[in-house]
């Protein structure tokens, strides 16, 4: 996990990368109305469908676009739904029992429920994702939940309580906006580039993108593509430059029955003119499939997480 202060660490790193590659105004987001930027149509595409590439052939462009399959929900994407709420609520927690009450001692009450809280989220996340769990997952995923809960609880504790020492005012707003990153669903317009109107990023900070992403296999080098994508649509949106990205990797590790501890890996990501240009690649060629109707083909590795993995593979075509 990171603060704001080792936010301002990463961001030094980049800095310097930034003044050997400047970003050219051509893979500007705001550049929207001249190619590169500009797109071959307007069909609204979400972003995770084209750069995260979790199908290699693209074609689950052509299922979802062309023959308007539905997605389905697998295991890992609900898990990650589950984590992000965790994450989400954890911070909200914190936020609010400042607010309530500055006494930073009291802090370790938010513990006390834990297992309300996260039980409260995945009965939520079930209903709107209208999915079945067993109940030996359901167990695991509460276990992993409890675990990333109390752990960002007491990291941000944490955080507060050095923070208090340094500053002067210790009024709500002042340790909040010192302490806490604000992790709150960024919604971005991308129809200018071709995107979604409804993009959703995990958190827009000091114009930094960040992404959590669930799990250890995660591929890097996708979701430093796809930050690449939110950053021109948050350009082409806001008129504002994000020239940085973090992608936050969280696992866990199970360390005996019952008790599974998260692990945390923090990849600063510069949203190069590279980057960029891969990302608008991979979106012009999703509209190719689209415009031509021409099924690319399965994959030669179809991912388990994919949610058309029960077509493909049940699919000889």
């Amino acid at each position: 996990m990171f603060s704001f202060r080792e936010l301002a660490r990463y961001l030094r790193v980049l800095r310097v990368r930034a003044v050997s590659d400047p970003i050219s105004d051509e893979y500007r987001g705001w550049s929207w109305y001249r190619e590169p930027v500009k797109p071959p149509g307007y069909r609204g595409l979400a972003l995770s469908d084209i750069a995260y590439l979790y199908c290699q052939s693209m074609r689950n462009v052509y299922l979802k676009y062309v023959l308007k399959v539905e997605p389905q929900v697998t295991r890992p994407l609900f898990e990650g739904f589950v984590l992000h709420n965790v994450l989400y609520r954890v911070v909200e927690d914190i936020r609010k029992h400042i607010y309530e009450n500055v006494d930073i001692s009291r802090l370790a009450k938010l513990l006390e429920n834990v297992k309300d809280v996260v039980e409260d989220i995945i009965e939520n996340s079930l209903s709107i994702k209208n999915v079945e769990i067993d109940s030996d997952y359901k167990r695991e995923l509460m276990l992993k939940a409890e675990s990333l809960y109390i752990h960002l609880a007491m990291y941000y504790v944490g955080e507060i309580s050095h923070v208090s020492t340094e500053i002067v005012d210790l009024r709500p707003d002042a340790l909040i906006s010192k302490a806490i990153p604000q992790f709150s669903q960024f919604h971005v317009d991308g129809y200018l580039v071709g995107l979604s109107r409804r993009l959703v990023v995990d958190a827009v900070l000091s114009n930094v993108i960040v992404e959590f992403k669930f799990g250890n296999s995660v591929n890097t080098d996708s979701v430093s593509t796809a930050l690449a994508g939110y950053a021109i649509a948050i350009e082409s949106d806001y008129e504002i430059p994000i020239d940085f990205g973090i992608v936050s990797k969280i696992w866990f590790i199970k360390i005996k029955e019952g008790k599974y501890v998260p692990r945390f890996n923090i990849i600063p990501v510069y949203l190069s003119n590279e980057l960029r240009y891969r990302f608008l690649s991979l979106r012009d060629e999703a509209y190719d499939i689209i415009y031509s109707e021409k099924d690319p083909g399965k994959s030669k590795y179809c991912s388990e997480t994919c949610p058309y993995y029960h077509i493909c593979v049940g699919d000889s075509s």
